[in-house]
């Protein structure tokens, strides 16, 4: 949905980051909520990789990301994830975490389900995002906000214009923003506008 904030006057790109704030800085998502409150890490990966919000893990409450993931592939990559623990534990960032995941996950695991599982573990190791990470929507709207195309597979935040370097946002709310305002046209009608 467009935003229907930017009038006369205001920055079309603060007016993007304010409504952000407004509508989803402050609303944690119950998949990271459920990994932050487990205290057990094997529970912490079980949650994440099956991209659940249930307690017991339950299969009917799959994260929209992941919904078209089979169960099946779901539960091999957690598997795999809860075989090196130990590893997962013992890492110091969040792109190390991430590496890690990117290196045990099964066929019909993408970009988009180990960004979004190491979210979730992070969250429950204090481990954020420094970058920020382009996947599926995500590169689409950094494409847009640019204007060009992007073969890396994260920027920083000081590559993105003044409102977002130097705004409070961090590298994960960044991406979560052009994930959703990146699904339309939206950066392309404000570029052309500016």
């Amino acid at each position: 949905m467009l935003p229907s904030f930017i009038y006369l006057g205001m920055n079309a790109h603060l007016a993007i980051i304010n409504a952000y704030k407004q509508k989803r800085r402050h609303r944690t998502e119950p998949w990271i909520s459920a990994c932050i409150e487990q205290k057990h890490l094997s529970l912490v990966i079980k949650l994440a990789a099956n991209a659940s919000k249930g307690a017991k893990g339950k299969y009917g409450d799959k994260h929209p990301h992941q919904y078209r993931i089979p169960c099946v592939i779901l539960e091999s990559f957690f598997i795999n994830l809860l075989q090196i623990e130990d590893n997962v534990s013992a890492c110091k960032s969040f792109d190390e975490l991430l590496q890690l995941i990117e290196k045990v996950k099964v066929k019909g695991i993408g970009a988009l389900t180990i960004y979004d599982t190491a979210l979730r573990i992070g969250a429950n190791l204090q481990l954020r995002p420094d970058r920020i990470y382009l996947h599926a929507g995500t590169k689409a709207g950094a494409e847009k906000l640019l204007s060009k195309k992007i073969r890396e597979a994260f920027i920083f935040k000081e590559d993105l214009p003044t409102s977002f370097s130097s705004s409070d946002l961090e590298c994960w709310e960044i991406e979560d923003l052009l994930c959703h305002y990146g699904k339309n046209d939206f950066f392309i009608t404000l570029n052309n506008n500016c």
